[in-house]
């Protein structure tokens, strides 16, 4: 994905990636720990060359509870500030999902 944008880009990558944070033991999970790759998080790359712009908020509020559990969605940023960034918790009534919010800045840089 990376090869597609040139070094001095801005890049703004966010979703449901389904996917553990490196260094999150899905054991803690209990059952839903299936649901998870046992060794490396396949999303472990994007952590090497991108900045993640969520500091591990707890995005996934599982069926029947009314607090997230885990961070399962992403955003990486490479070339812009984070002034905010967070999940807005009264998302929780649309979906098992929670938003995910974020106020960047371009970062000066010249070709």
């Amino acid at each position: 994905l990376l090869t597609e944008v040139e070094p001095h880009d801005c890049v703004l990558l966010a979703g449901d990636f389904n996917c553990l944070p490196p260094g999150v033991d899905p054991a803690q999970l209990g059952q839903a720990a299936v649901l998870y790759a046992e060794e490396r998080t396949p999303i472990a790359p994007l952590y090497d060359v991108l900045q993640p712009a969520l500091q591990d908020p707890g995005t996934y509020v599982p069926f029947g509870s009314n607090r997230a559990d885990r961070t399962i969605d992403h955003a990486f940023v490479r070339g812009l500030e984070v002034l905010e960034a967070g999940v807005v918790p009264e998302g929780a009534a649309w979906s098992d999902h929670l938003p995910v919010k974020a106020v960047l800045r371009r970062v000066s840089s010249t070709p």
